[in-house]
């Protein structure tokens, strides 16, 4: 009977040692098949991700071409807009335009220092904001002789001062012109270029 009973003992035993090793066994396979199963998510995640990305930035292109026909729609329209202000104030201009004063002998510069405005201590007064971009009234160089040159020199000071960023407005004050004069030829300078 002792041979039997040691016989169930190591029965026992050993059956214990298996499942011991089973549940390990187990425990180590069942990661391996939870990660599987998470990879297999993360995938199908990605392709849902992609899918609606591509759907998105479909979308967008879309809306940015909308948007592209839009604006040029709205240049067009201020365009047109633009022609008919400057067709209806031309008339206005024309009337409103600064005449320029006639040339007149050259000063001296000492007369010039005697002329200018002095104060009440006797120092003369500064000059109030003279402008580099146009010659002082009364100047020899105010008025050319050629009137071809003084086209061109008006074209060479307003894409002068269209450059420095000066307004359009601002630049037909200075140069005795036209905004609408002003704008075509700073458009048409761009164009050359």
């Amino acid at each position: 009977m002792s041979s039997f009973l040691l016989f169930v003992i190591n029965s026992v035993v050993v059956l214990i040692a298996v499942l011991f090793l089973v549940r390990r066994i187990e425990r180590r396979i069942q990661p391996t098949v939870i990660l599987e199963q998470i990879r297999a998510e993360i995938d199908e995640l990605m392709v849902e991700f992609n899918q609606t990305t591509e759907r998105n930035v479909v979308l967008i292109e879309e809306r940015i071409l909308r948007l592209n026909k839009l604006l040029e729609e709205a240049d067009r329209r201020a365009n047109v807009l633009r022609r008919d202000i400057d067709a209806h104030q031309g008339p206005v201009r024309v009337y409103a335009r600064p005449t320029v004063p006639k040339p007149t002998a050259p000063e001296s510069p000492a007369r010039a220092v005697e002329d200018t405005p002095t104060r009440s201590t006797g120092e003369p007064e500064p000059a109030a904001e003279a402008s580099t971009d146009s010659p002082a009234v009364g100047a020899s160089a105010a008025v050319p002789l050629n009137p071809a040159a003084a086209v061109g020199d008006k074209r060479a000071r307003i894409v002068d001062l269209h450059e420095k960023g000066i307004a359009a407005n601002i630049i037909a004050a200075r140069v005795g012109s036209t905004v609408g004069e002003v704008e075509l030829i700073v458009s048409l300078t761009q164009r050359k270029r």
